[in-house]
């Protein structure tokens, strides 16, 4: 098996080391017993509604709803507890012929799991999470763009002992994919049958000042894959309430060990641009994928620039563009935010036309004002059309999703 060692191993282990022999973070609650009969309870309900149209697959339609309790005990000595259960349940007719649209199970069955469940210890410049639990970073996140989030079993370290910067370390066995009720191996959720291959991840975040941050992250899957990844952010203020924020992004991939997956030995690079005014933006992006191989991507978001809804923009070869507009105010009305995207690529050896796909995204959030102000409805309309030579589908796809947030001590 090879091996790889990420290179912010050392560091964290020294911080950890030195942080060991200072004083605990001062405590929030007087005993255990105080710390359990405070538990913070959060209530996440959710109601969604999807409808996907294809051009030759099957549609889908689901209407559900459920989300999340979670309950976190108040800290004590730097220890505390989170558990968190999430559900979804079909409400009304949900054709079992129609599913897949990831809001249900494929059967259009309901889904009941503990996703998260993990102690979490606080000691100087460094946090340890340990079981099940949110990641977020730029290739393992919680995707929480359906009924319940993405959660993964690991063992987590942060740290933030030198200035400006945040240094991870995490070791992740399994995954909770989005209408799973259980948790299994990454390599199993990547389509590998009877197989139980780790993940060991390590990143480093740097943000000198409220105008730039630089990360970087290795992400080393046993007998599988090892991902790289880099992201520089630059923001520039202009006059007239103008400003400009300036994006770069680097993604390198091979396989490593026994190669489970074949071949790997691919990359990505993107540009992007985001001119900002008062409550407008607008932005314009850029990436190209190396013609050797296909973005692997089994597990999280992808951090593609042009990625959008439907797709990351990450075939061999593809070149993609993107074009938006967001536009968001806060008033005694409540709060609206609306953002349109538009995508075009181009596929080599195909690009008989010059442009393969298009895709075009629109999005309207609205928060109630008021006492309503912990509800929010987000209506979405997405339509793409795509080469009928390329492994993609011409897609209409609508959705309507209503949350709402209550906290309680």
């Amino acid at each position: 098996m090879t091996t790889r060692t990420p290179l912010c191993i050392l560091a964290l282990g020294v911080c950890w080391s030195s942080a060991a022999l200072a004083e605990p973070t001062p405590k929030t609650a007087a005993d255990p017993i105080k710390a359990i009969r405070d538990t913070q309870l959060e209530l996440h309900p959710r109601a969604y509604f999807i409808r996907r149209d294809y051009r030759t697959q099957p549609d889908q339609q689901s209407l559900a709803v459920g989300g999340w309790i979670q309950a976190d005990t108040l800290p004590w000595r730097g220890i505390s507890v989170r558990l968190a259960g999430y559900t979804s349940q079909p409400l009304g007719n949900n054709p079992k012929d129609e599913g897949g649209g990831d809001v249900l199970q494929a059967d259009q069955d309901g889904y009941s799991v503990l996703a998260q469940a993990h102690l979490q210890l606080e000691l100087g410049c460094n946090t340890l999470r340990l079981y099940r639990q949110i990641i977020e970073t730029p290739l393992l996140n919680a995707f929480d763009i359906k009924m319940t989030p993405v959660t993964f079993e690991a063992y987590t370290l942060e740290n933030t002992s030198i200035a400006n910067t945040r240094l991870t370390l995490s070791h992740v066995r399994r995954i909770k994919e989005w209408t799973a009720s259980s948790f299994r191996s990454l390599t199993e959720a990547a389509g590998y049958a009877d197989t139980d291959e780790p993940m060991t991840f390590g990143g480093w975040v740097w943000t000198p000042g409220s105008n730039t941050t630089m990360q970087a992250w290795n992400y080393y899957t046993c007998e599988y894959l090892n991902s790289f990844y880099a992201q520089g952010d630059w923001a520039f203020d202009l006059p007239e309430d103008f400003n400009l924020l300036v994006s770069a992004q680097y993604l390198r991939q091979q396989d490593v060990g026994d190669a489970i997956g074949g071949d790997i030995g691919t990359g990505m690079a993107g540009g992007q641009l985001a001119l900002n005014w008062r409550q407008l933006q607008l932005l314009g992006a850029v990436t190209g994928t190396r013609q050797a191989g296909d973005i692997v991507n089994p597990w999280a978001s992808y951090p593609g620039f042009t990625s959008i809804v439907e797709e990351d923009n990450d075939l061999a070869g593809e070149r993609a563009g993107t074009l938006g507009l967001v536009f968001n105010s806060d008033s005694g009305l409540g709060c609206i935010n609306f953002a349109t995207y538009h995508t075009a690529t181009y596929v080599p050896p195909l690009g008989n036309s010059g442009i393969d796909q298009w895709e075009h995204d629109f999005t309207l959030n609205y928060t109630f004002p008021g006492r309503l102000k912990a509800l929010s409805i987000m209506l979405r309309a997405v339509f793409m059309d795509a080469d009928k030579e390329l492994p993609k589908e011409d897609i209409e796809d609508y959705r309507v999703v209503l949350n709402y947030s209550i906290t309680r001590y």
